[in-house]
């Protein structure tokens, strides 16, 4: 978890945040906790689908494949909304040519350039 000055970002408690433990002989250890939803990462499919890997449960080669990044920065900042489209795809495809079999594919979106601003990382408008 973050510690208190950082509070007034994303937040919420983490289960034994903020322990220390002086354990003889020298030796000082300290627990840190996050939350696994916060900034760039990847969701097994045990995320979506019941029953399914989790992310203990895949192999680390499978998570070293090629790269493709769909940039949708500026559309983004028009719509903070914007869903990626297949139109998006073909667009890559067209300039790159098709994406490799296996890669993984990523949005970059330029939303970390909101942070640490709450009230931009919360995207709320007029309905929330």
């Amino acid at each position: 978890g973050f510690p208190p000055s950082k509070r007034d970002t994303l937040y919420w408690y983490a289960e034994g945040e903020g322990i220390k433990a002086k354990m003889g002989y020298g030796f000082f250890a300290e627990y840190y906790s996050h939350v696994g939803q916060w900034g760039t990462h990847c969701d097994p499919p045990n995320h979506f689908i019941k029953g399914k890997r989790s992310i203990d449960e895949i192999d680390v080669k499978e998570m070293v494949c090629p790269l493709v990044v769909i940039d949708v920065h500026e559309k983004v900042a028009k719509n903070p909304d914007y869903v990626l489209t297949l139109d998006d795809v073909k667009a890559w495809e067209e300039k790159n040519g098709p994406i490799p079999e296996g890669a993984f594919v990523a949005m970059r979106t330029d939303w970390s350039k909101r942070w640490p601003d709450p009230e931009k990382m919360a995207n709320r408008d007029e309905s929330c």
